[in-house]
């Protein structure tokens, strides 16, 4: 069977990120459990816009240039 290297990236990606965040998580809060720390992170995940333009720390409003109604516009 062949590795694929882009499956193996993201594993390996998903995996750094969920331990940085338990560890935060844990050493913030001591008394969480591991179910806990698994239900925060899945709330951060499906909370956290993850867009170029937030990554890059600019607006990410999406704009779309709607010709005025009086204008010559034909589609």
């Amino acid at each position: 069977m062949q590795t694929d290297d882009f499956w193996k990236n993201k594993m390996i990606n998903y995996i750094e990120a969920y331990t940085w965040f338990h560890n935060k998580l844990s050493k913030g809060v001591p008394q969480l459990t591991n179910d806990d720390v698994f239900h925060h992170w899945m709330h951060f995940i499906d909370e956290t816009c993850d867009c170029e333009g937030c990554r890059e720390d600019s607006d990410c409003t999406i704009s779309i240039e709607v010709p005025d109604e009086e204008s010559d516009f034909e589609p």
